[in-house]
Order: C-alpha cells, then sequence, then structure tokens
C-alpha cells in the first residue's frame, strides 16, 4: 500500500435503547513521508466523513453522534478503536491513498466482537470527490440495513413560516436553520419513514410532517404555519357610504365578517378604507395556532370619547364634561357646570351665591359628523341646579330642568342653543317655568 495513503474512520455504535443504535464518525487519517499513522487537517481528512456524515446522521433507525474535527485515538488496530470508544456493537474504518490522480479507497466493517463485517475497495476520482462520498455511502447503508433498496429524494418547497427563523430536524436531528421561501433538495435512504419538523430557538415545535421516502420515489415537504383573522364590522361608517368600505391586511382586501386563514408567525398591517381613503390603521401579530379579532372603525370622524369645556348652558355658569359616542352619530354626554356670584344688595350689603349642576344629556348627529368643519346634532337633556345661598341661613334651592335643542358645530366649537321645562324646589313648595339657554363649547 502506498506511504501517502490516508486512512479514515467512521465508528457505528449501535446502543440498542428503543431500537435506535447510536452511531460516530471520526476524521480521516493518512500516512506520513516515513510512514506514520498521522491526522492532517484538509479536504480527504475532513471533507469527505463530513460530507458521509451528513447524510449518515438521517439512517432510519440510527442516531449519529455529533461529527468532530479531532479524532480520540490514531490508530487502524480495531482493538485500540474498541478502548478508545468503548464496546460497541459496529465500527467502520476506511483508507484511502492518493496517486496521481487517482484516489484508493478500501472500507472495512467490524463488528461489536472486533471481527470483519465487510470489506469495500474502489477507485475514484480526485477531481470529483462527491462521487467518492456516494459509493462510501452506498456501500455502509447497504450494510447497515439489509434490504436497502436505494435512495430517495426530498424536496424541501413551499416554505410559509412568518418572519421568524427556525430549525428543521429529522428524525430528531437538527438539519438547518430555515425561513419562508426555504428550499433544497436532500437524499435520504428510501423505502422509510421519516419525522420533519420545525422547532423554534427554544425547542418548540411548530409543526412536523411524516412522509414515507420510496427509493427511486421524490416526495415534497412544505411547511405552512398559519392562524386565523377574524374580520368583524366596521364601526361608525358615515351615512349614506356604507357600502364604499374595504378592510386590507398587507395590501390585499377581504370582506367584512369573515374568517380568514392567514401565514402565521408574521406582522399585518390592517387598514380600513373608505373608497381610496385609508380611514383607519393599525399592525397585529399573528401567531402560528392562534385567532386574532380585528375591531374596525372609520376613525376619520375622530375618537369615540370627547372632553368638552363651555359656558352658558344655564345661569351663566362654565361646565365641565365628556361625550361617549355609541356609534358615529348617537352620544351619551355628562356634563358638570357651576357658577359663583358676589352681588351688593341694599345698604350696601354683599351677597354671595353658588350654583352646581350636573347634567345629562343625549343627542343625534343629523347633519355631517364631527369629522366635518360644520356639523349640527339635536339633544335632550336633564339637569339638576343646587343653588346656596351663603347669607341667608339655611336657604337652599334645587331646580329640575329637562329639555333640548339644536347645537352648530364649527370646527371643535359647539353653539347650543335649546330651552327646558324648570321645576323650583322640589319635593318642597313647587314652581313651574319654562327658560332658555346658549351656551358656547370647545371640543378637545
Amino acid at each position: 500500500m502506498s506511504r501517502y495513503v490516508v486512512i479514515f474512520l467512521f465508528f457505528v455504535l449501535a446502543g440498542g435503547v428503543y431500537g435506535v443504535e447510536e452511531a460516530v464518525l471520526i476524521p480521516f487519517f493518512s500516512y506520513d513521508d516515513k510512514g506514520k499513522l498521522v491526522y492532517v487537517l484538509n479536504e480527504y481528512s475532513y471533507g469527505v466523513p463530513s460530507s458521509v456524515y451528513t447524510f449518515l446522521r438521517f439512517l432510519p433507525g440510527f442516531s449519529f453522534k455529533v461529527f468532530d474535527r479531532k479524532p480520540l485515538v490514531v490508530s487502524l488496530d480495531i482493538k485500540k478503536v474498541m478502548e478508545a470508544y468503548g464496546k460497541k456493537d459496529k465500527y467502520i474504518l476506511g483508507v484511502y491513498g492518493v496517486k496521481g490522480d487517482l484516489v484508493e479507497y478500501e472500507v472495512f466493517v467490524y463488528g461489536g466482537d472486533g471481527n470483519l463485517v465487510k470489506r469495500y475497495k474502489f477507485r475514484g476520482s480526485v477531481e470529483d470527490l462527491f462521487e467518492s462520498v456516494d459509493r462510501i455511502t452506498d456501500f455502509v447503508v447497504k450494510v447497515l440495513i439489509p434490504g436497502f433498496r436505494g435512495l430517495g429524494i426530498v424536496n424541501f418547497v413551499d416554505f410559509r413560516l412568518g418572519d421568524k427563523e427556525f430549525v428543521l430536524y429529522i428524525n430528531g436531528v437538527e438539519y438547518a436553520n430555515v425561513r419562508s421561501g426555504y428550499e433544497k433538495k436532500l437524499r435520504l435512504i428510501g423505502e422509510a419513514e421519516y419525522l420533519f419538523e420545525i422547532k423554534d430557538k427554544g425547542g418548540v415545535v411548530y409543526g412536523s410532517n411524516v412522509v414515507y421516502v420510496r427509493a427511486d420515489g421524490v416526495e415534497n415537504v412544505s411547511f405552512y404555519l398559519k392562524g386565523e383573522v377574524v374580520i368583524g364590522e366596521v364601526m361608525y361608517k358615515e351615512r349614506g357610504k356604507e357600502g364604499g368600505y374595504g378592510v386590507y391586511l398587507n395590501g390585499v382586501r377581504y370582506n367584512e365578517k369573515a374568517r380568514v386563514e392567514l401565514e402565521a408567525e408574521k406582522r399585518y398591517l390592517v387598514e380600513v378604507k373608505k373608497g381610496d381613503e385609508v380611514v383607519s390603521r393599525e399592525e397585529v401579530y399573528l401567531g402560528s395556532g392562534m385567532d386574532v379579532e380585528l375591531e374596525l372603525y372609520d376613525r376619520s370622524w375622530g375618537n369615540n370619547v370627547r372632553v368638552i369645556l363651555g359656558s352658558g348652558i344655564g345661569i351663566g355658569m362654565g361646565y365641565v364634561g365628556v361625550e361617549y359616542f355609541f356609534g358615529r352619530y348617537t352620544y351619551l354626554g355628562f356634563m358638570l357646570g357651576g357658577s359663583y356670584f358676589d352681588i351688593e344688595g341694599a345698604g350696601g350689603k354683599r351677597y354671595e351665591f353658588l350654583f352646581v349642576m350636573p347634567r345629562l344629556e343625549l343627542g343625534y348627529v343629523w347633519m355631517n359628523d364631527l369629522g366635518y368643519l360644520v356639523n349640527s346634532r339635536v339633544f335632550l337633556g336633564m339637569d339638576v341646579v343646587n343653588f346656596y345661598n351663603s347669607e341667608v341661613i339655611g336657604y337652599r334651592l334645587y331646580m329640575l330642568g329637562v329639555g333640548g335643542g339644536v347645537m352648530l358645530g364649527l370646527w371643535v366649537f359647539d353653539v347650543r342653543v335649546g330651552g327646558r321645562f324648570e321645576v323650583y324646589d322640589i319635593f318642597e313648595e313647587s314652581s313651574f317655568g319654562f327658560g332658555g339657554f346658549v351656551s358656547v363649547g370647545i371640543r378637545l
């Protein structure tokens, strides 16, 4: 044998636990100029066996140890090999030497008792190491798996995984990091069943496929992570334009009140359009297996909660209040008004008066809406006035008012004009009356 012989060694370690045999592959060896067995890291010592390992680690019924760059022992003596790696079921050793543009291989399979099971010898081209890898792999597989009928091809296609990166596993062995659009062709042992899984970095399984690969057959493996988006009805639509609304997710239009299955683990831009005008925009994240319900609004008219400040609802009062819109046009308002008077009476005596008035108001916007520069509404209201006189001891006046009116809105300003039926001194000596009012307010 040539002094330039290079020797490689793999070990198949059959543990027999749950019917799975463990396997290990170590780098190749070579002889130096003095005929001593050595390990030198290069394409022959590491490249060829690592390529063989890439295929063998997915053998059904085998679990290969992660390929090491440095062997535990540099020896072809099977007893020393068994001593270094422990007693196993099988050991696969190989020898090869380079002669010009040819490379000669000789592969040996030993049993756990140290006896030779089978050997294989051939020559290949140094220009085509992949051919040598294929021939070595074919020999090893036929020894390890009796009845081997050939290889099959798995095409990884149509990976729809959202925006995240995952790890692809084959029969529990990590294979590659993958993203949406991942494509690759892989050869595997035929007439065998394989488990393909994608996991996140934390080891959580997001998808799995069990595929039977036929010898000389081609199988496609795809992963589609999906979730459901529940599209509701657009709220606060503009009067007279109810049919002109569309819901868009990442630019694709969908119907209202629909359930849509979409690719998960990604963000979606949700837009509501009134014609060509975008009236609402938000971003949502759809996780795998999740249901996301969309609450959709036309927000072109503003928020459904308004804070108002004003003066003049009654008895010269200033007020602060909140309006809550149940729809685009119907609202319920609560206001709290108050005023203070300090007047001079007969003989120069001064009198102080304090008025406090809570008010409840129900209204409807009948012309345009609050998104327009000019709008108008009608309203009904009820208020209670508490009147206090600090000089007239024990004097206190209650006044209940019920009425309505019309409000004209200009930009953020409101002008209320109306009247109310008033009842004085409630639950005591009551008197009745009718009064009008005018108030000016601003919406914040």
